[in-house]
């Protein structure tokens, strides 16, 4: 197979799409697919919260991560008070471009076809993940913590082994936000995982 890496500000919001594509296949059991016109609106306040892994050979995506950075309400909001996960309804004026100085960064989500989950694309996407991550601190973009909500099994252990740990329940959905900071976040960026995302 032969992959490459995408990022945000490489396409334009007709790839949007292919994203949402990927959702309605992975999402559509927890009912958290979303709808393209909310993500163009916040793909429109910034580009760069995309990370793809695109197959030549198949000419499809493959996989993606999509975070953001948070106004400090967004922020607050997803870490200490909303009861029901922040997601799809997450409004463009909620969100931040990239900063010189510090970002707190939220992933919407982690998706990859379920024709790739036994590749190397989880892998693949990890690492150029990380690597973006760094390129942006090494440009400015100081990154002190990034929040994100596992909906799922799967979810919470693909944020433990990036180093998340689990922040609170939501009282009403049940999902659960986990936070990446720290000494945590300074092992994710040198890419000391926990393997086995325990």
């Amino acid at each position: 197979m032969s992959y490459r890496v995408l990022y945000g500000d490489q396409f334009d919001e007709e790839f949007l799409k292919d994203v949402l594509a990927i959702d309605e296949i992975v999402y559509a059991a927890d009912g958290y697919v979303g709808e393209l016109c909310n993500m163009v609106a916040r793909y429109q306040v910034e580009r760069r919260q995309f990370v793809c892994i695109w197959d030549e050979e198949q000419n499809r995506l493959a996989g993606y991560i999509n975070f953001f950075p948070c106004s400090q309400g967004l922020y607050e909001d997803i870490r200490y008070q909303t009861e029901i996960i922040r997601d799809d309804d997450i409004r463009p004026d909620e969100m931040m471009t990239l900063q010189q100085g510090n970002n707190h960064l939220f992933i919407i989500s982690i998706a990859t076809h379920p024709d790739y989950r036994d590749k190397s694309v989880i892998k693949d996407l990890s690492n150029a993940w990380i690597d973006y991550l760094n390129q942006l601190e090494q440009q400015g973009y100081h990154i002190t913590d990034i929040a994100a909500t596992a909906v799922s099994p799967d979810g919470q252990k693909a944020l433990r082994r990036y180093r998340f740990e689990k922040e609170r329940v939501l009282k009403k959905d049940g999902n659960i936000v986990f936070v990446c900071e720290g000494d945590n976040l300074r092992k994710l960026l040198e890419k000391d995982l926990c393997l086995h995302g325990k």
